[in-house]
């Protein structure tokens, strides 16, 4: 059984700077994968980001990513030579949160990254593949 729990924790010290941290527990029971990511709610502003879940995966994961503002995204899979293994996301994207599967069937027993590029700027998770 896999489960998701999500918490937001905010600043009492600052309330005037809206910036909250959310943290996400996701996995299977007996395993256990913590993420988090950040984002401003304070005028409704997001924080890039790019979270793998569940990390290490076998064989599929989700990728869930952050755009700040509208705009073109890529989304891709590397391996460690720094070849693109899959193409994972492109296009015009909303601000807000995204998510896309990542399949991993195909893929050799290693360590990626997950590389979001937006606006000029370029964000990686790292994903561990296993079998």
């Amino acid at each position: 059984m896999e489960y998701l729990y999500c918490a937001t924790a905010s600043s009492d010290r600052w309330p005037e700077s809206g910036y909250s941290e959310q943290a996400c527990i996701v996995g299977e029971l007996g395993k256990r994968v913590v993420d988090s990511g950040a984002f401003l709610q304070g005028g409704g502003e997001w924080r890039e980001s790019v979270v793998v879940y569940p990390n290490p995966c076998n064989p599929r994961a989700m990728v869930r990513y952050v755009v700040a503002e509208e705009g073109e995204v890529k989304v891709s899979l590397y391996d460690l030579c720094g070849r693109e293994v899959a193409r994972l996301a492109e296009g015009p994207h909303r601000a807000g949160e995204h998510q896309v599967k990542l399949e991993g069937r195909a893929l050799s027993t290693g360590a990626y990254l997950v590389r979001m590029v937006h606006g000029g700027r370029a964000l990686s998770a790292k994903v561990l593949v296993v079998r």
